[in-house]
């Protein structure tokens, strides 16, 4: 089988995935809370009609759902007969005593309170608007209809049952200090001082070769260019991991039919290879207990195998130690740890359709309606059969989480690219902080010269906090596409 490796910039959203059903539905947008509840209430009067039956109906609803929705759905059902609104502790009796869950637990609320539908509200915080969920029971259907309904209003504009934030982030201004051509179309990056002399250095990957610069006379200094032997990379990280106050630059590839990572280093004034560690690895910033190398094995089949461990050097090598536990769903590439004060930092991440989301200790405790998405590195094997192919793998773009305003609380950053179908890809990044309750956007960066490839933070006490990002640029009618760095500084 062919292996072929794709660098995808952006996917679209075309609907969402309820956790308890997996099915893909559309989501309707309205302008305000009114308009929803008439859609709601549109909706549940065709079915309950279809059925042959007066409306009597309940609606019930979650604690964090607007007031002025619920009134709305219940003031437009009333017309058509008798509908009243019944909370948990009302359902409580039927739903404590039953075994039965999902639609047959609807079913058996339906015949404890007589009524011919069940209409359950909740909602899910996005950024600037909520994710209204509605599953609409009736005793003759077999399963829910579902609607899922974004509400295009500023937060805090509505009455009722809203949750505030626990805390009013203050926003962030960036300032773009360099803008910067790159002699080769890179597609990975780690920013560093490679030599301990408080200069940075720029390792590049253009996903075959690993290049080394500095900036010298406002130009680019080429340090070092490596053929590293590899068949293609996946993955370029770099961090101090074995003591010595140097960073290690480690790239991960596919050699000879297998992941491998090769740890890289300066000595002498030349960059050599100290180490080879096999299947995948990365570097993990961990709030008060430093950075800490991941690995996790390579399978053939699947790719990522196992669970990630951590590696610590000793004696010459990298030696694997303890389990690393993620969240079910959440791969080794997927996400950061970010201090946002709380009693332990909170694992960030992007999951599979995109959206963000944010765990602690194992638990989701939020995620996002929107989705945000950088470019992903993903390896497809083409069989003999032209329709078909099998996707293998696929990196998903990097997360930034850092201290960016030195006051000793994380912010993360997340890119989104997009995919224009006429017209140069768009790439953009935002800058969210922790309200106490859920991510809030605080800084926005969207006229990039195109998509996000790469994005790394550095802050120094001398000179402040860094966003690094390694844009791609449209190649020309006799050139292919470029790159440009760009650099922002956090005031």
């Amino acid at each position: 089988m062919k292996k072929v490796v794709f660098f995808i910039f952006a996917l679209t959203l075309i609907g969402a995935h309820p956790a308890e059903t997996g099915t893909l539905f559309p989501v309707t947008e309205y302008a305000t809370p009114d308009e929803a509840a008439q859609a709601v209430a549109n909706r549940v009067t065709l079915l309950l009609h279809n059925a042959g039956a007066n409306i009597t109906a309940a609606v019930l609803a979650e604690d964090q759902v607007s007031d002025s929705i619920i009134s709305g759905i219940v003031r437009r059902l009333s017309d058509s007969g008798r509908v009243i609104v019944i909370d948990r502790a009302q359902a409580g009796a039927t739903m404590s005593k039953s075994t039965k869950n999902g639609t047959e637990l609807a079913q058996e609320v339906m015949a404890q309170l007589k009524l011919q539908g069940l209409i359950v509200v909740r909602s899910w915080p996005g950024e600037g608007r909520d994710l209204l969920a509605v599953r609409i029971f009736t005793r003759s259907a077999a399963a829910p209809e579902t609607m899922l309904v974004a509400l295009k209003q500023e937060r805090g504009q509505e009455d009722g049952k809203k949750a505030q934030p626990l805390i009013a982030p203050a926003a962030l201004r960036l300032e773009l200090a360099a803008n910067y051509e790159l002699p080769i179309a890179a597609r990975y990056m780690a920013v560093i001082d490679l030599e301990g002399d408080g200069v940075l250095e720029y390792a590049f990957s253009d996903g075959k070769r690993l290049y080394l610069y500095r900036r010298d006379n406002a130009a680019w200094k080429s340090i070092w260019t490596g053929d590293t032997g590899d068949d293609f990379h996946y993955y370029l990280d770099a961090g101090d991991m074995n003591g010595n106050e140097r960073p290690e630059i480690f790239v991960v590839a596919m050699k000879a039919g297998k992941v491998v990572t090769t740890a890289y280093e300066e000595k002498g004034g030349a960059v050599q290879a100290i180490a080879e560690i096999p299947g995948f690895a990365r570097v993990l910033a961990r709030p008060g207990r430093g950075l800490s190398l991941l690995r996790q094995d390579f399978d053939k089949d699947t790719y990522f195998a196992g669970t990630p461990r951590i590696a610590t050097w000793s004696a010459g090598r990298y030696v694997e130690g303890e389990e690393f536990l993620l969240p079910k769903g959440i791969g080794l590439y997927d996400f950061v740890l970010a201090d946002f004060g709380e009693q332990s930092p909170l694992l960030v991440s992007t999951e599979s359709e995109g959206h963000a989301a944010v765990y602690s200790r194992g638990a989701l405790v939020w995620k996002s309606e929107e989705w945000y998405r950088g470019a992903e590195t993903v390896l497809v094997e083409e069989s003999k059969d032209i329709y078909s192919t099998l996707r293998k793998v696929a990196i998903r773009g990097r997360l930034i989480a850092a201290d960016l305003t030195g006051r000793g609380r994380g912010y993360v950053v997340f890119p989104k690219n997009k995919k224009v179908i006429f017209g140069p890809n768009e790439g953009a990044f935002h800058v969210f902080a922790w309200t106490g309750a859920r991510l809030e956007r605080i800084a926005s960066l969207q006229d990039l010269p195109g998509p996000v490839l790469d994005m790394q933070a550095m802050s120094t006490a001398k000179d402040g906090s860094f966003i690094y990002v390694l844009s791609q640029v449209e190649g020309g009618m006799f050139s292919g596409p470029g790159a440009r760095l760009l650099v922002y500084q956090v005031l």
